[in-house]
């Protein structure tokens, strides 16, 4: 099964863009990047909003911004929105 890590900023307006278009879809994590270092290091996150979807616990699709296709791309991927 596909899930997705969205790394975020506080600050970050597209990062709260992104958010707002993914409310209501299962399977995504959302992770401060700014207080969790050692993730933005694993997964080699250099801006954000960077959403990275993985399958079997491995890097399946990485999408670094904001726009109207990244949200549906990272919707169809994860398997929808709920109802």
């Amino acid at each position: 099964m596909k899930r997705a890590i969205v790394f975020t900023s506080p600050t970050c307006g597209p990062c709260h863009q992104l958010a707002e278009a993914l409310a209501g879809v299962d399977r995504i994590e959302y992770v401060d990047a700014t207080a969790n270092p050692d993730m933005v290091k694993r997964y080699h996150v250099r801006s954000v909003p960077t959403a990275i979807v993985l399958h079997g616990g491995r890097e399946y699709a990485t999408f670094i911004g904001y726009s109207s296709e990244i949200v549906r791309t990272i919707i169809q991927a994860v398997g929808g929105k709920n109802a």
